[in-house]
C-alpha cells in the first residue's frame, strides 16, 4: 500500500474509533491496532496481545462502568 492508502485507512478508522466509544474490554486500543493491521497488512496483531481484555469479558461485572464506557 502507498502512504496515501495507509493514511486513508487510518482516517476511516479514526472516525470509527472515537474516544467516546472506548471500552476497556470490547473496544480498546488493541482492537484499533488489530483492525488497522488487518487493513494494511492483511493480518491482525497476535492474539495474546488482547488476551487480558478477552478474559476480562468474563469478569466485566467487577470492572467499574466508567472504565468500560469511555468515562
Amino acid at each position: 500500500m502507498s502512504y496515501r492508502d495507509i493514511m486513508k485507512e487510518l482516517d476511516k478508522l479514526k472516525e470509527k474509533y472515537r474516544g467516546n466509544t472506548y471500552n476497556l474490554i470490547g473496544r480498546n486500543c488493541n482492537h484499533f491496532a488489530n483492525e488497522f493491521c488487518r487493513k494494511i497488512l492483511g493480518k491482525g496483531i497476535p492474539n495474546w496481545v488482547n488476551r487480558v481484555a478477552c478474559m476480562g469479558y468474563c469478569f466485566k461485572c467487577c470492572i467499574p462502568s466508567e472504565m468500560l464506557n469511555g468515562g
